[in-house]
């Protein structure tokens, strides 16, 4: 029962304070309130709303820096390993060469000492 009786009374208590708000919002105080409250709350969604911009302006700009500073590392490592392939392949190109050349010598050598062998040969054989 003590229960009831404490529920009644926090009841009877909102129903009061519930009807005094109301009726001091609806005098002219309370509209004048209402009226500065209403502007100060439109005044504060607008500069949220500027701020709000500024901030994903912001974010935009530094999401594009990011991307362009990425695009550049990407060319440059491109660029890189284009440099290295073909520094690689002149590289190689070059001891083919060199090899080509080694073994044209030997081989003039060869011929050489062929003749040289064969002249003999035909000399002594005379």
């Amino acid at each position: 029962m003590s229960d009831q009786k404490n529920q009644n009374w926090k009841l009877g208590f909102g129903l009061l304070a519930g009807a005094l708000a109301g009726y001091w919002l609806n005098s002219n105080q309370g509209r004048r309130v209402r009226k500065e409250m209403q502007t100060s709350a439109i005044e504060y969604t607008n500069q949220a709303t500027e701020y709000i911009k500024t901030q994903a302006d912001s974010l935009s700009s530094t999401a594009s820096e990011y991307f362009d500073q990425s695009k550049e590392a990407v060319q440059q490592a491109a660029q890189t390993v284009k440099n290295k392939f073909t520094s690689n392949v002149d590289d190689l190109a070059d001891q083919a060469e060199e090899a080509v050349e080694q073994t044209e010598t030997k081989l003039k050598r060869g011929i050489s000492a062929a003749r040289k062998n064969v002249k003999n040969s035909a000399e002594a054989i005379a």
